[in-house]
C-alpha cells in the first residue's frame, strides 16, 4: 500500500480555480498586451486610437490591411493577435502571433502575448516557452509573467519548476487566498511535505473552518509520517463541512493502520455522500477482505472497476479471493490484471508465483520470484539513495 496520501486525496480535489487564478489577475495588462507597439505612419496611430477608445473590431480591420500591406513587418501582426486576444477569440490571435514569431523569433511582447493566449486557452505546456522568452525582457509585465509561468509549470505537474513562481506572486499578495492554496498545493505535488504543512497551518491561522485547507494539511501530515495528526485533520474537515475526500482520506489511514473496523465506517460514509467514488468502493473491498468478510468485498471490488478500472488492490484481492477458492485460472488472470496496473508491486509477483507452482507451471512460478527479489532489491536500493545519495 502506497506510504502517503498527497497524490491520492490532492489529486481528486484538484481545484479548477487554480488554472483560473492567473487569469484574473492578468486582465488588466490588455493595455500591455497591446499597446506596446507604437508606429510613426498614420494607419498603426489610427488602429492605436481605436484600440485606446475600446473598439477593437474596427482596430482589427486596420491592422488587417496593414499586414495586407506590410506583411514583412511583424509588429502589424502582433498587434491584429492582441485585437483578436480582446475580442476573445484566442485561437486566431495565436495564429497571428506565430507569424510573427517567424519573422522576429526573440521579440519579448509578441512572446508574451502568445504565451497569454496558450495560457488562457488552457495548452499550460505551450505556454511555457514563450513566456520563458519575455521573463526579464518586459519589465512592465515581470511580475505577472512570472506568475502566469508559475501557474504554467503547476498546471502541467512540475511543481518542483513551479514553486519559485509562486513563491515570489505569493509574496505580493499575501491576501490572495486562492494563490496561497496553489502554493500549498505545489509544495504537496513536490512532496515538501513540511513547506506544505506550514503553509497550511498559516493559512487555518486566517480561516480556521476551512474544511478544504484542514483535508490538505492531512495529507502533508501524512507526508510527514505523522498518521495521528493526520487523521486528526481528517476529522476536522468533516466537521467544517468537507464531505469529499475526508472520510476517505481517514479510511485509508485507519485501513494503512490495520483498523479494519473502523476504515469500513469511514469508507461507507464517503460513499454516502458519493456513491460512484471508485478508490472508496475499492479501499473498502481492500478493508472487508481483510476484516474476512470475503463476499463483501467481493462485490464491492466489483463495483469499483465497474465504475473505473484503475486500482491494482481490486484485481490483487480478487485474485487472492480466486486463489482462496481454488480457482486458478481466475486468480492467474486478476494478478496478472493487477500487474497491468501497477507492475511494481512485488506481493502481486509473490501471489501469481503461488499460483503458478500450484497448477504446476514451474517454470512462470521461478520467474515470478526473481521479479519479487528484483522489486525488493530496487525498493532497497531506492531506500539507501534516498538516506545517503548513492546507490550500493
Amino acid at each position: 500500500m502506497e506510504a502517503t496520501l498527497s497524490h491520492k486525496v490532492s489529486n481528486r480535489l484538484f481545484s479548477k480555480k487554480a488554472l483560473f487564478l492567473a487569469r484574473s489577475a492578468l486582465f488588466a495588462l490588455g493595455a500591455v498586451i497591446a499597446s506596446g507597439i507604437r508606429l510613426a505612419a498614420q494607419s498603426p496611430e489610427d488602429a492605436l486610437a481605436l484600440q485606446q477608445k475600446g473598439d477593437w473590431a474596427a482596430a482589427e480591420i486596420v491592422w488587417r490591411q496593414l499586414t495586407l500591406s506590410a506583411p514583412a513587418d511583424f509588429r502589424y501582426w502582433t498587434s491584429l493577435g492582441a485585437c483578436l486576444a480582446h475580442q476573445g477569440r484566442f485561437g486566431e490571435a495565436i495564429e497571428d502571433y506565430r507569424k510573427s514569431l517567424r519573422l522576429s523569433p526573440h521579440d519579448p511582447q509578441t512572446n508574451f502575448n502568445l504565451g497569454l493566449a496558450y495560457f488562457k486557452t488552457g495548452k499550460l505546456e505551450r505556454a511555457i516557452q514563450p513566456l520563458t522568452v519575455a521573463e526579464g525582457a518586459l519589465p512592465q509585465g515581470a511580475e505577472q509573467i512570472r506568475l502566469v509561468l508559475g501557474m504554467s509549470y503547476y498546471g502541467t505537474g512540475q511543481a518542483s519548476k513551479a514553486i519559485p513562481y509562486l513563491e515570489g506572486a505569493a509574496g505580493h499578495e499575501p491576501a490572495n487566498a486562492e494563490l496561497q492554496l496553489t502554493l500549498a498545493r505545489a509544495y504537496l505535488q513536490a512532496n515538501a511535505f513540511d513547506k506544505a504543512r506550514e503553509q497550511f497551518v498559516r493559512m487555518l491561522s486566517v480561516n480556521p473552518d476551512s474544511a478544504q485547507v484542514h483535508l490538505l494539511l492531512a495529507q502533508a501530515y501524512d507526508g510527514l509520517g505523522k498518521s495521528e495528526e493526520a487523521l486528526q485533520e481528517f476529522r476536522l474537515a468533516t466537521k467544517h463541512g468537507g464531505t469529499r475526500g475526508a472520510h476517505f482520506g481517514a479510511g485509508y489511514l485507519l485501513l494503512r493502520d490495520k483498523h479494519y473496523d473502523e476504515a469500513i465506517t469511514e469508507f461507507r460514509t464517503e460513499l454516502t455522500a458519493n456513491p460512484n467514488d471508485y478508490a472508496a468502493l475499492g479501499y473498502l473491498g481492500d478493508a472487508l477482505l481483510k476484516a474476512g468478510s470475503r463476499e463483501d468485498a467481493s462485490s464491492s471490488l466489483r463495483a469499483s472497476i465497474a465504475v473505473e478500472d484503475k486500482l491494482w488492490i481490486t484485481h490483487f484481492d480478487l485474485g487472492i479471493i480466486a486463489q482462496t477458492e481454488k480457482d486458478y485460472p481466475g486468480a492467474i488472470d486478476e494478478f496478472r490484471r493487477a500487474i497491468a496496473a501497477d507492475a511494481r508491486r512485488p506481493e502481486v509477483h509473490y501471489r501469481l508465483a503461488q499460483v503458478y507452482a500450484a497448477v504446476g507451471r514451474r517454470g512462470e512460478a521461478e520467474a515470478e520470484r526473481h521479479k519479487v527479489q528484483s522489486l525488493h532489491a530496487e525498493r532497497n536500493d531506492d531506500l539507501v539513495i534516498k538516506v545517503t545519495g548513492t546507490s550500493q
